[in-house]
């Protein structure tokens, strides 16, 4: 089993369409000059992924937990249904 942080409704609106591109150096000036109107508004873009970076690791323990509590009472609950045998071994226990 996997642990799929990608939400189903993203995966289909991607399939459906989406392009893969390499666009990470495309139009370099452009968003430099967007970063530069960001901080005109007075929008401090340090702050703003501090604040997101937080909360996506909030938001990704809180996954986690939730993850770990449920495989806990899976655990429990197979535990709880197992058989429980116990053996004697006559004279050949130990005294």
């Amino acid at each position: 089993h996997t642990v799929n942080t990608l939400p189903p409704a993203t995966l289909d609106s991607f399939l459906d369409h989406g392009v893969v591109a390499n666009t990470i150096k495309s139009d370099m000036q452009t968003a430099l000059d967007q970063l530069v109107q960001l901080e005109a508004l007075g929008i401090d873009l340090a702050a703003v992924t501090a604040q997101l970076q937080e909360e996506g690791v909030a938001a990704f323990a809180k996954s986690f937990h939730d993850m770990m509590k449920s495989i806990a009472g899976k655990r429990h609950h197979l535990l709880a249904a197992r058989q429980q045998y116990h053996l004697r071994l006559g004279s050949y226990e130990p005294a």
